[in-house]
């Protein structure tokens, strides 16, 4: 994997009208960012003003994204204009490869802007996403990672509770060892507290049922 700097004047080059600015503690790209996008033979295109802080660690670390001209109020968009792209976990899964920051932002950025496009021009999301709120975040978990609700919030106390414990039987009741089951999963979280602190505001969101009153 390249060093970030790197990979920031990679995407810089694709996206010339980004700038950077290199913190002490963090990392802000922002400007206007220039896309085209075709799905089922509908091609979206435009400019979204765009800002991005990430951590020098990343991929360690999730990228907060915000979008400041969208032209309606989505659910996935919170109050501060940053927005949700997917799960914490689903995240995670992909950041194991190591993609770079434009690869990252080709699988969830992209995306969601077609989304969001559509979404005004019909009306409606594009068919086979998932629900779009709480329910959307849940049922990744109950989708992918094979749990039901209940299970979903024994993990989340487990992670809140800082109890993870690779020996014990996994709260998905497996008949598995944690950390030969889920424990793959959430190792990852446990291990960092800025995953962690991200993972328990998404499951705020969830278990409250309203993705718009924390971000």
């Amino acid at each position: 994997m390249n060093n970030i700097r790197e990979q920031i004047n990679d995407l810089l080059k694709q996206q010339t009208e980004l700038q950077v600015n290199y913190k002490e503690s963090n990392i802000c790209i922002y400007g206007k960012y220039h896309y085209s996008l075709k799905r089922n033979d509908v091609i979206l295109d435009g400019v979204k003003d765009i800002k991005i802080e990430m951590d020098y660690e990343y991929p360690i670390s999730i990228p907060k994204v915000y979008i400041f001209n969208l032209k309606e109020e989505l659910e996935h968009v919170y109050k501060d204009n940053s927005i949700c792209l997917a799960t914490v976990g689903e995240i995670l899964q992909y950041l194991i490869d190591k993609p770079s920051i434009s690869e990252f932002l080709n699988r969830f950025l992209d995306p969601f802007i077609f989304s969001a496009d559509w979404h005004l021009k019909y009306g409606v999301f594009p068919f086979g996403e998932r629900k779009h709120g709480y329910e959307g975040l849940l049922s990744y978990y109950t989708e992918e990672w094979g749990l039901t609700k209940e299970q979903y919030i024994k993990m989340v106390f487990l992670i809140y509770h800082n109890k993870y414990k690779g020996h014990l039987p996994c709260f998905c009741n497996s008949g598995f060892k944690l950390r030969n089951c889920h424990g793959r999963y959430i190792l990852p979280i446990v291990k960092n507290q800025r995953l962690r602190n991200t993972f328990l505001i998404e499951s705020i969101m969830i278990l409250n049922k309203d993705g718009k009153e924390y971000g």
